[in-house]
């Protein structure tokens, strides 16, 4: 009998990388996701709504995000993020 624990996957699944490499790694897959949506978007033939989203940390960091959401051509509700941004504080009260 094979006696696998959850703490031994973890073990090996566990990979431990630099935060650069891993803010690297972010990027490539945001930039690969952006051009897979920029290929399926044309043959979309629904509308699409975008939809935005304010809020804060407890230690005052401000971010917004954009959303666009649409129905694929096999009828399943998609969204995508399309921007993410952190701002200041007192940026976001000016708003």
């Amino acid at each position: 009998m094979l006696n696998i624990t959850i703490r031994n996957l973890i073990k090996v699944f566990l990979v431990h990388v630099s935060s650069s490499i891993a803010k690297c790694d972010v990027f490539k897959f945001y930039e690969m996701e952006k051009e897979k949506f920029k290929r399926i978007l044309p043959s979309t033939s629904s509308r699409i709504c975008l939809t935005s989203d304010m809020w804060s940390s407890l230690v005052s960091n401000g971010y917004m995000e954009i959303t666009a959401h649409y129905i694929d051509n096999n009828w399943v509700l998609q969204k995508k993020v399309l921007v993410y941004r952190h701002f200041l504080l007192h940026m976001m009260t000016k708003m």
